[in-house]
Parts: C-alpha cells; sequence; structure tokens
C-alpha cells in the first residue's frame, strides 16, 4: 500500500523518507513490510489513545519537557513559529 501512495504522489523513496525525516533505507524497510518493534508500539498506542478519545498529535502536546514539544509538533506538521497549528491547547 505504500508504495502505491507514495508513486500516486510522484515522490521516490529518498523524497518521502526525507519529508518525514527518515533514512531512505528505514523506509524501504517500512514500504517492503519489515515492521521495527518502535512502530508496532506506536500503532498500538495510537489505538489506545484513540479508544479514549485522543490522538498522537495530542500526546505531543503533552511532553514532560516544554522543549520537546515544539520538536515533536514540528515533526507531526502542526508546529509553526505563531506556534501550534489546529489546536486550541498550547502550553499546559
Amino acid at each position: 500500500m505504500l508504495k502505491e501512495v507514495r508513486e500516486r504522489q510522484g515522490l521516490s523513496q529518498q523524497e518521502l523518507a526525507k519529508r518525514i525525516g527518515i533514512e531512505r533505507a528505514r523506509y524501504s524497510d517500512l514500504e517492503r513490510g519489515k515492521i521495527s518493534k518502535w512502530l508496532i508500539a506506536a500503532i498500538r498506542l495510537n489505538k489506545f489513545l484513540a479508544e479514549a478519545g485522543y490522538s498522537l498529535d495530542d500526546l505531543i502536546l503533552y511532553l514532560p519537557d516544554p522543549e520537546d514539544r515544539p520538536k515533536a509538533a514540528e515533526a507531526a506538521g502542526r508546529y509553526t513559529a505563531k506556534g501550534f497549528a489546529n489546536s486550541a491547547k498550547t502550553d499546559s
């Protein structure tokens, strides 16, 4: 599925890997179905959070170290120079 979606978007593995901030080899592993234990944990965590009405994006806002919040949110595409995008939540 990943390959088809990537190709429909007109991206190479290298371009998509760069866009999501991982090495091309790691992305290639994902595309070939080699899933790491961390990814499996993230998927399970996402399911747990969804059942409670939250998302991984919501989790970013509650990271213990405030300096990590912008970095994580930026990686998720939710942080800009003006702060968190599309969210009423800020620093808590």
